[in-house]
């Protein structure tokens, strides 16, 4: 049996609370401190990974985002930061698609990479002839 990676990174499925102030808050952080983007897979493969990612040193906000979106966060570790940062990236297509859609009406400073994201991930599902 195969042992799970220690962080889990990117392998859950996400959570979409129906509460609204719940969603805008989570566009204001992703405005703010977030990333919405299309990535070339870590993998080697140029694959393009749509990507939802926070950045931020607050532990208190990260359990906020895990208890609420689910999901998971990495600590980043590097010689540049004097406090611990950490991260919170959703990667699966079908999971950046349904983030994205429920956080869009919120969405200021990135809602333009938002749409270009959304497009992607549809016309990647639909070429899977995956229902979204």
């Amino acid at each position: 049996m195969r042992s799970e990676p220690p962080h889990n990174f990117g392998k859950r499925i996400i959570s979409i609370p129906t509460e609204e102030w719940k969603l805008s808050y989570l566009a204001g952080i992703i405005d703010g401190e977030g990333t919405v983007s299309l990535e070339r897979s870590p993998n080697g493969r140029f694959l393009v990974c749509p990507t939802v990612q926070i950045a931020n040193s607050s532990p208190a906000l990260f359990d906020w985002i895990e208890r609420e979106f689910k999901g998971c966060r990495r600590h980043k570790r590097g010689r540049t930061y004097k406090k611990p940062m950490f991260q919170w990236r959703v990667r699966r297509t079908r999971d950046v698609l349904a983030l994205l859609q429920a956080v869009l009406p919120f969405l200021t400073i990135k809602k333009e990479n938002a749409l270009i994201v959304i497009t992607s991930c549809e016309k990647r599902l639909r070429e899977r002839g995956e229902e979204f």
